[in-house]
């Protein structure tokens, strides 16, 4: 019986590479000079690839649809060649197509699965937005959400909530460790531990204030006659 392959499906923008955000939604780059890699793209890629994991990119690019493929080809291939990817599955098409690869469907991931014999349950989807999670989820793989507080709904129920492709690559390495020593996973995981470490150091320290009452004059008075015949405490006044 020949062994199903694992694989970690990325979405492209805002989880490989930086997004565009307007009015509180991430929106692709225009071009391949606008294009920068997330901080830490290059070793989490690499760490999962040691462990394991077939490398899949995702998209929903609408620019394919609005008649500039050549720009997100571009795009795509330099992605997938920094990165390592093992494939690359885009949605061409535009919300108002109903098409079954656009997410929330699950089709670009199912598609992926059958060519690469790629076992779905024992796979992982990262995603940024509700879309990604829920095709994921759709798909039966577990799921990573980076929450960046978009201004738009938000996934329900995803596997894992994380605060950045490094935190969602350290999920996904401790929930399926590697068998064989991985020297990027290692350094990943300890990066993720110190940076961490450094937050909370640096976090501020909430000074613990007595909560301001406002009493009215006649309260006042009377707790006065009471501390004077030694009723209340001093501290409450």
């Amino acid at each position: 019986m020949t062994t199903q392959n694992r694989a970690v499906f990325f979405d492209r923008d805002g989880v490989l590479c930086q997004a565009v955000v307007r009015d509180g939604r991430p929106c692709p780059t225009a071009s391949l000079a606008e294009t920068q890699l997330m901080p830490g793209a290059r070793l989490v890629c690499e760490a999962l690839k040691n462990a394991g994991f077939l490398l899949v990119m995702i998209g929903t690019q609408q620019e394919t649809a609005h008649g500039s493929p050549e720009a997100v080809g571009e795009m795509n291939l330099w992605l997938a060649t920094e990165l390592g990817m093992d494939a690359v599955e885009m949605c061409p098409h535009q919300e108002s197509d109903r098409c079954t690869c656009r997410t929330p469907a699950p089709g670009l991931l199912t598609e992926a699965a059958a060519r690469l014999n790629i076992k779905l349950t024992d796979s992982f989807l990262v995603g940024d937005r509700w879309t990604d999670i829920e095709a994921g989820l759709r798909a039966g793989c577990r799921t990573a959400f980076i929450d960046y507080q978009y201004r738009e709904l938000r996934p329900d129920s995803p596997s894992h909530t994380a605060e950045s492709l490094l935190d969602a690559a350290e999920y996904i390495l401790l929930a399926e460790p590697a068998s064989t020593p991985n020297s990027a996973a290692n350094f990943l995981m300890g990066l993720v531990a110190r940076t961490r470490a450094v937050g909370e150091f640096h976090r501020p320290r909430v000074k613990q204030t007595r909560k301001a009452v406002e009493l009215s004059p006649e309260v006042i008075s009377v707790q006065v006659e009471q501390k004077n015949a030694g009723e209340v405490p001093a501290s409450v006044l």
